[in-house]
């Protein structure tokens, strides 16, 4: 029997200790595990001592991480296999390829996070740099009506375009103007429970 590609995204369910079995039970399968992808809340890293003691099973964290230093400890103290980093979080191609740098040197593969057409572009070009295991997470195929050339995907896999920048041609006529900033705004994202309660995204 061959084994069943399978990747878990606990989506931070995992809150203590105790349910670590769900994580456990994976291995009660033949699986080639690429995940647990995001099992614990990302601002408790510490914990991922924990985790990595008890299983056996790859792990993959970051999706809501920014910059090297939001991850840095989990990749130099081998916590994770993957780092979910995604270029538009990091801040740039710049950052981005730093913690590819420092992935490499760890032996920790990348899964970013799926962020958008244009995000996906840009990340096929500078994964195309990067030796280690890589995996992407797609949700825009086909392209949207104002990328009038997207990302190639072809085979199950993505491919660099040869055009100028990205590869991609934006028409802004055919995008939705969704809002319009005319001044400087930050807002911070916050997230509630229906009591009212703040939540972790």
């Amino acid at each position: 029997m061959n084994p069943l590609g399978l990747s878990e995204d606990f989506r931070f369910a995992i809150q203590d200790k105790n349910n670590y079995t769900s994580v456990r039970r994976l291995l009660n399968f033949r699986v080639a595990v690429t995940g647990p992808t995001a099992p614990l809340r990302s601002e408790n890293k510490g914990i991922y001592k924990q985790l990595r003691a008890q299983v056996r099973v790859p792990i993959a964290v970051g999706e809501q991480f920014g910059d090297r230093w939001d991850t840095n400890e989990l990749i130099e103290q081998n916590l994770i296999d993957y780092t979910r980093v995604t270029l538009p979080n990091t801040g740039g191609i710049t950052e981005f390829m730093k913690i590819a740098t420092l992935c490499e040197t760890h032996n920790v593969g990348m899964i970013p996070h799926g962020t958008g057409p244009i995000s996906v572009a840009a990340l096929t070009h500078t994964l195309g740099a990067f030796p280690g295991p890589v995996l992407m997470e797609c949700g825009s195929v086909p392209k949207p009506a104002y990328l009038l050339q997207g990302p190639d995907f072809r085979n199950g896999k993505l491919w660099p375009r040869e055009a100028p920048g990205l590869g991609v041609e934006f028409d802004p006529k055919r995008a939705d103007l969704i809002s319009e900033i005319t001044e400087r705004s930050a807002p911070i994202p916050i997230y509630r429970r229906p009591d009212g309660s703040i939540t972790n995204w």
